[in-house]
């Protein structure tokens, strides 16, 4: 390209050279577009012609004015130099404006230089200027209202040393104002560039279009209606003190070759407006930029700002690193809101993703399918009061280090997973908290099929170190989830933490922590699909289990833990189920299969153990749950009843399992401790009935210290008998005369003493 095989001595032309001072007086020269030759002259003295003849003197003021009354009439002229100096060259800045006129520049590159002040196209009428071969120098470059400049093939050279501004108009006009180039180089590494305008008027439309060549400047602003479409070439921006790119109401367009903002680490293209929405679409082309900050705060409002990665690839690499990735993302500045749309095939990497980034902020991130992206860290809801949605629509989603929703107070962070969608949660080494779902504020995570896999722990509203007002949530709605470690639900102070799993598989190499304390409310809901658990269930809070199936190595219920297990629930304990005082299991009809079962506690309801269960002291098996939900309660294996414990069960009609309660044995069980019988909705069994209330197929042994049966009135009492298999009670007629009292610590006839045996029994 000749331009670039211009001598060292020409690039290196001091300032001074380039723009001598020139004289306090200079003549303005014009040219008008009427019929007939022309000179350049001065003042009003016009000769005709449709050629410009010669060169205006050094240092004048230039204008050219289209005042031809055929409307749209165009003008070309080529303007042939030696190297000239000129205070300023005004195309259509004066004169009626409703002509338009346009210049060619096309002159040899070779020792030739155009120097102006400043360049002014448009304002007062439509213009052009069809920059075509040479080397053109000014300070500034002002394209208004209907301006035109065009710098066209490799052998062009446009320097601009201080301001470029396109569109940037007082007037309100409905002509576009416009910068094209198509090769060359645009040499402005000092001057700031501004496109469109500074008021939101809707007129002051600017676009500035790279189509090849390269452009170098300070810094870029893309105002109101103002467009920047690059489709080819080298833009390369390079103010690393200040936001490279500032887009506010504006919109870019990248569809090839490159925008570069360098690889110092500090760039950033902040994409918002004050009153409207920014958009940045990327098409194709490489973006060379270290961070994104979409809805910054400008001056104080909240901004919009939205980017569309549909095609290309970001290529900032770094000082230091190899893999082409962004610093940052940060989505939302203060009340602000920022969009990112990602589409693209070619992988992302980010460093540092933050949505909902300031205070009152929104941010949102969608990932479609055949997308990936990379992040080390991934804050959704980082501002106070701030919201954040992240949507996975089928793409690959991989976080390294950190993954945090609802980050700070009174934030809301949502993550919605679905398609064929993968989400990988590395997680810091050691760090319990490095993937957390609701910190100090509320993080909700949806999951609709695809994948999701953790490394080590995850965490639901957890850590009073974190906050103590921690709300999370995940619903599962089939897919796949599987934690390396552990699983945390809940242990916030006053939060509330909630997992609930409709179908699906949820895999858990370590512990499930189910934790609840008096403030806090963590429950877990298996309505369908398969828990697994390769350590230990620790049940703090309330597990409802109506379906599917949970496996696990063992499973303790502590304090305030409740576990209910419904006829279609299945409940497989490769150990031991421990029930310690204050947890609760309430089978309903479902099924355990475990080692061994103790119960410190109570195991409430009907259904069936497969075990060998353990009745400990303060333990209760109570089997159903009052009138018209008696039942049966299968127990296969060996039932100890020990010493302190009780087996409380109800009669409310003669019919077993269905009317009153039955405990089935599959082996041997030994009875001790004490029975509590009650009798429900008034029933009143007659003489001569029996209820056989337990039946061990191995064998009995063993009688209970207590038996506390209900009053039958003063014609009837109970007869409890053992075998060798069963214990019945029966009802048999008082006869006075031959009566022998019974023992008052044998039977207790009175309700109220019950209540006083079973409020005691709780209470050891």
């Amino acid at each position: 390209m000749i331009i670039r095989k211009l001598s060292a001595s020409l690039i290196a032309i001091s300032t001074l050279v380039l723009f001598p001072f020139f004289s306090s007086y200079a003549e303005d020269y014009y040219w008008t577009g009427s019929a007939g030759d022309k000179d350049w002259h001065n003042g009003d003295n016009w000769i005709h012609g449709p050629s410009l003849r010669g060169v205006p003197p050094n240092g004048s003021d230039v204008y050219i004015i289209g005042l031809s009354p055929y409307y749209y009439e165009v003008f070309y002229s080529t303007w042939q130099s030696s190297a000239s100096n000129y205070n300023s060259l005004n195309m259509n800045s004066q004169g009626s404006g409703l002509f338009p006129v346009f210049l060619r520049i096309n002159y040899s590159p070779l020792g030739n230089i155009l120097w102006f002040r400043s360049t002014k196209v448009g304002g007062a009428g439509r213009a052009g200027i069809s920059f075509q071969q040479g080397y053109y120098a000014t300070k500034s470059l002002d394209v208004e209202m209907g301006g035109v400049f065009s710098m066209i093939g490799p052998d062009t050279k446009l320097s601009c040393t201080e301001s470029m501004s396109i569109g940037n108009t007082p007037r309100s006009s409905f002509s576009l104002a416009r910068y094209y180039q198509e090769g060359g180089l645009f040499e402005g590494s000092d001057a700031d560039v501004v496109v469109g305008a500074e008021s939101s008027t809707l007129g002051n439309t600017g676009s500035l279009r790279l189509a090849n060549g390269e452009m170098r400047v300070g810094s870029l602003e893309v105002r109101h209606y103002g467009s920047l479409i690059e489709s080819g070439g080298l833009l390369r921006i390079g103010d690393p003190s200040s936001p490279n790119v500032l887009v506010d109401e504006g919109l870019v367009s990248l569809e090839g070759g490159t925008l570069d903002l360098g690889d110092n680490g500090a760039s950033e293209e902040r994409i918002g407006a004050t009153d409207g929405y920014a958009y940045f679409y990327h098409e194709g082309g490489d973006n060379k930029v270290a961070s994104l900050f979409l809805g910054p705060e400008i001056g104080g409002e909240a901004s919009r700002g939205s980017y569309h990665y549909n095609n290309g690839k970001f290529t900032w690499t770094g000082p230091s690193g190899s893999t082409p990735r962004l610093v940052s993302m940060k989505l939302g500045g203060r009340g602000g809101y920022g969009t990112f749309a990602h589409r693209a095939q070619d992988p992302l990497t980010v460093d540092w993703a933050y949505l909902g980034y300031e205070e009152g902020s929104v941010g949102v991130y969608s990932l479609s399918d055949k997308s990936s992206v990379e992040m080390d860290f991934l804050f959704l809801g980082y501002g106070e009061d701030s919201k954040a949605y992240f949507s996975n629509e089928g793409g690959r989603h991989v976080v390294n280090r950190t993954f945090v929703l609802g980050v700070a107070e009174g934030s809301f962070g949502r993550y919605e997973l679905s398609g064929d969608g993968v989400l990988v949660l590395h997680g810091l080494q050691g760090g319990s908290s490095s993937s957390l779902i609701g910190a100090k504020g509320e993080g909700i995570f949806v999951q609709k099929g695809a994948s999701v896999v953790v490394d080590r722990d995850l965490s639901i509203a957890r850590g009073p170190a974190i906050g103590e007002n921690a709300k999370g949530s995940y619903d599962l709605w089939g897919g796949t989830l599987k934690v390396g470690h552990n699983l945390y639900v809940g242990d916030a102070k006053y939060g509330q933490a909630e997992f609930s799993q409709h179908s699906g598989m949820v895999s858990v190499g370590g512990y499930l922590f189910l934790a609840s304390n008096p403030s806090h409310t963590s429950t877990y809901l298996l309505s369908n699909g398969t828990l697994e658990v390769a350590g230990m269930e620790k049940i703090g809070g309330h597990f409802t289990h109506t379906a599917g199936t949970n496996h696990a190595g063992r499973v303790v219920i502590g304090e305030r833990g409740v576990y209910d297990l419904a006829s279609s629930g299945y409940l497989n304990v490769s150990d031991e189920v421990i029930i310690w005082p204050g947890g609760r299991i309430n089978l309903k009809g479902g099924r355990i299969d475990a080692h061994d079962v103790y119960d410190y506690a109570d195991i409430i309801g009907y259904g069936q153990i497969n075990a060998d269960v353990h009745n400990k002291n303060g333990g209760n098996i109570r089997i159903g749950f009052g009138p018209g939900l008696t039942g049966t309660l299968t127990v296969n294996g060996d039932l100890f009843l020990e010493d302190g414990s009780a087996l409380l069960l109800d009669i409310a009609g003669y019919g077993q399992g269905t009317n009153y309660d039955y405990l089935h044995v599959g082996d041997s069980i030994t009875l001790n401790g004490d029975l509590v019988v009650d009798l429900w909705s008034g029933f009143s069994p007659v003489v001569g009935s029996a209820f056989d209330l337990i039946y061990a197929d191995v064998g009995l042994s063993g009688l209970f210290d207590n038996l506390y049966l209900p009053d039958l009135g003063p014609d009837k009492y109970w007869d409890p008998v053992y075998t060798d298999h069963k214990f019945s009670l029966y009802v048999k007629e008082r006869i006075p005369s031959n009566v022998v009292p019974e023992p008052a610590t044998a039977v207790l006839f009175s309700l109220g003493l019950l209540g006083a045996v079973c409020g005691r029994r709780r209470r050891g």
